[in-house]
C-alpha cells in the first residue's frame, strides 16, 4: 500500500489494482486534475487491471450537506456542516466544516477542519473516464436498505473500471 497526494502521486506501473477510497476524488478542485489523474491511473494499470473508486455526487454536495451530519461512536463524535454550495455548469462545489471530538488517552480533544469538495454528474464522470482510455466501466450499486443504514453511503457512486 502507498499513501500520498493523488495530484502528484506516482502509481507503480503494471498494477493489478488501484483503489482510491473515501471520495478522495472529490477533494480535487480542478477538472484538469481529475482528467490527469484518470490518465495516469490508466497508464499504470496492466491490461485487465482494475481501478476501484467512489465519489460523492452533486446531489450529495448540494442536498445532503444542507443539513448537519452527526455520528456518535464510542469515544468519538463527528459533526460536519456544509456552507452554501456553488455551481459552475453541472459541477457542484461546497466547503464543509468538520469537528471531531475524541478521547485521546484520558483527555477529550477537539479537532477541526474545513475541506472543499467538487462533484461532477455521473454522465460527465463517465465521459471523462472514456476520454482517459477506459472502456469497461461498471457501476457497483448497493441496495437502498444498505445505503439507508449509513449516512456516508447516501448519494455516492461506486465504480469498478477495467483497463
Amino acid at each position: 500500500f502507498r499513501v500520498g497526494d493523488i495530484r502528484r502521486f506516482s502509481f507503480p506501473m503494471e498494477s493489478d489494482l488501484i483503489p482510491l477510497n473515501f471520495d478522495s476524488w472529490n477533494h480535487l478542485s480542478g477538472l484538469r486534475d481529475w482528467h490527469s489523474l484518470f490518465v495516469r491511473v490508466k497508464k499504470a494499470l496492466r491490461p485487465g487491471g482494475w481501478f476501484l473508486f467512489d465519489v460523492n455526487t452533486p446531489r450529495r454536495l448540494s442536498g445532503d450537506w444542507s443539513h448537519p451530519e452527526v455520528i456518535f461512536k464510542p469515544d468519538l463524535t463527528y459533526v460536519q456542516c456544509g456552507l452554501l454550495p456553488s455551481r459552475a455548469g453541472h459541477t457542484v462545489r461546497r466547503k464543509i466544516l468538520m469537528q471531531v471530538f475524541a478521547k485521546v488517552g484520558g483527555d477529550l480533544r477537539k479537532f477541526s477542519a474545513m475541506v472543499e469538495q467538487c462533484a461532477l454528474p455521473r454522465t460527465d464522470l463517465l465521459e471523462m473516464l472514456r476520454a482517459a482510455g477506459f472502456r469497461e466501466i461498471q457501476e457497483r450499486p448497493f441496495a437502498s436498505r444498505v445505503r439507508e443504514r449509513h449516512i456516508f453511503m447516501k448519494n455516492r457512486l461506486f465504480l469498478a473500471v477495467r483497463a
